[in-house]
């Protein structure tokens, strides 16, 4: 079997959530003795676009670059992308589409005459087009059926248009995605969350959508913590950099306080991000590190008591969180999005491996890290919750592959 995955971005040129989970998965189907052919999008514009095979940790990689024209935020929809995509698809068995975003916003429709398209949704870009619905400023997400706030949240990025344009155009945009999931074999979400908010900003019934974690995807054995160590208590952030994940919240929530060292590691999002975080640490005792692979995430766990994780964002899911219940840590979380459905999952003996807090309120974790402080016992009583080991990408696929099966059979089945 030949399997096409599709997707926005892949490393090395942007390594996110989504694109760690990719790669995870081509990784383990290449591993099953699956043939394996990746396409994606890219951030680079060209005047003229630009196509690039590579081979990438022994996958082979096509990455299309858009032109300056199909760069422009309100385009959705791209023939010329959708066209270099349908030639790769032409011997293949199933493909996967991870993203839209960078390519074409018709990919499933032109597909699923040819081959099953299975899609999987990693964020809520199908019904919101800054991907995570997380609005400007003064600015709140409108009911199911209407996109007028929308419109406001996205002027700045399309001047040209009339707001009246605009509005016709995200509806026309809602339509589009609403097609493309009717088109899809089979669509998979990652969590409950992201599936049950999806299917009603959009307002389609999601009866029929699988729900396949993705599980652990960094290459490192699982690690077990004795119990909590001498000196201050440490927490250990990381992943991208930015407000949204709430990096600003939790250095402005421990701020001057003793008996707490943060450290930070990851990729700074936002320029000048790192300079306000050291800005607002006062005398808090911070440590910042650049991008870290599983070797270094080993050692940085180490040293740690306990993993937070306060984002703003209504995340789709928590690889972080796997990967710090892997290195021995107990998480905290914030109340948004799949994080709290993450953190569950892996509950022992009833109870959270960790906690959740209250996003975009730094008094609150700012309590809940002094109560630790105070009190050791409370600790220890999460890291002991802390499950031997969690689920995997190869897992993960394992039940990826019991979805695809099915569909291959069919669609190598002759008409009568």
């Amino acid at each position: 079997m030949k399997i096409l995955l599709i997707c926005a971005s892949y490393p090395p040129e942007f390594q996110g959530g989504t694109e760690v989970v990719v790669k995870a998965e081509a990784r383990s189907l290449l591993a099953a003795g699956y043939s394996v052919q990746v396409v994606t999008g890219s951030n680079e514009v060209y005047e003229a676009g630009v196509v690039c095979e590579e081979c990438v940790d022994g996958v082979q990689v096509l990455r299309l670059s858009r032109t300056a024209e199909e760069a422009l935020a309100a385009d959705w929809i791209h023939p010329r992308l959708t066209d270099l995509v349908l030639r790769e698809a032409r011997d293949c068995d199933l493909v996967h589409l991870h993203h839209w975003s960078s390519i074409s916003g018709d990919l499933v429709r032109r597909l699923s005459p040819l081959v099953p398209v299975v899609v999987s949704l990693h964020d809520h870009f199908a019904s919101c087009p800054r991907f995570f619905r997380t609005p400007s400023p003064g600015i709140t997400c409108p009911p199911p059926g209407s996109v007028d706030n929308c419109a406001d949240c996205v002027a700045d990025a399309v001047p040209e248009l009339s707001r009246g344009a605009l509005v016709n155009l995200l509806e026309e945009r809602t339509t589009s995605y609403r097609a493309e999931l009717a088109a899809a074999a089979e669509v998979i979400a990652p969590s409950e969350h992201v599936r049950d908010c999806l299917a009603r900003e959009l307002g389609i019934s999601s009866a029929t959508w699988r729900v396949v974690p993705h599980g652990l995807c960094r290459e490192f054995a699982s690690q077990t913590r004795e119990g909590s160590r001498a000196g201050p208590l440490s927490v250990l952030h990381f992943g991208n950099r930015s407000r949204i994940k709430g990096s600003l919240d939790l250095v402005r929530a421990l701020s001057h306080e003793s008996g707490i060292k943060l450290v930070l590691a990851g990729r700074e999002v936002e320029p000048g991000f790192d300079d306000l975080l050291r800005q607002e640490a006062g005398s808090l005792d911070l440590e910042i590190h650049g991008s870290y692979g599983a070797s270094d995430l080993r050692r940085l766990a180490r040293s740690a008591d306990l993993a937070a994780f306060p984002s703003q964002a209504f995340e789709s899911y928590g690889l972080v969180v796997e990967e710090a219940l892997a290195l021995g840590l107990p998480v905290w979380v914030s109340d948004r999005g799949a994080l709290p459905e993450v953190l569950a999952r892996a509950a022992r003996f009833g109870c959270l491996p960790g906690g959740v807090l209250p996003a975009e309120n730094p008094r609150a974790w700012r309590d809940a890290l002094r109560e630790l402080v105070k009190d050791p016992d409370k600790l220890q009583d999460a890291i002991a919750r802390v499950p031997p080991s969690v689920r995997t990408a190869a897992q993960a696929t394992g039940d990826l592959l019991d979805i695809f099966r099915p569909l291959t059979t069919r669609s190598n089945t002759p008409s009568p």
